[in-house]
């Protein structure tokens, strides 16, 4: 029969150095975890500053657009011309709206998407996370 010696060197043997190896997969998995979440944060924020830009984008284009109203509101000769007018513009800011918050909405699943494919490596990535 073989005899063990508790060396200390031997993490099944020592339970302190077992700890330091359980210590040292607990840090790889975290720093995994981290590079994950930063992937996500920098993902979220390049689609927040998309939504921004298409935000800016639609209130320049609705500005303008009701500065055009205004000016034909003016050289209007009739109420029922300005009327018409006027019920063509709301219209058009009812459809303006609505396609907006389409695209927001989906920028926003897309930003969603891409945040959480950053996250879902953490499983596949991580040392030791089978390991118990």
């Amino acid at each position: 029969m073989t005899e063990h010696k508790n060396t200390p060197d031997s993490p099944l043997e020592n339970p302190m150095m077992e700890s330091m190896v359980d210590m040292r997969h607990f840090v790889d998995a975290n720093g995994t975890a981290m590079d994950a979440m930063i992937r996500s944060g920098e993902a979220t924020l390049k689609g927040m500053a998309t939504i921004n830009e298409e935000m800016m984008n639609f209130a320049d284009k609705r500005a303008r657009a009701s500065i055009d109203t205004c000016q034909s509101l003016v050289r209007c000769v009739t109420f029922a011309e300005a009327m018409e007018l006027q019920s063509q513009y709301a219209r058009s800011v009812s459809e303006a709206y609505m396609t907006q918050a389409s695209r927001i909405l989906n920028l926003s699943a897309e930003i969603a998407k891409n945040g959480m494919v950053s996250m879902q490596t953490v499983g596949e990535d991580s040392p030791g996370q089978a390991k118990k």
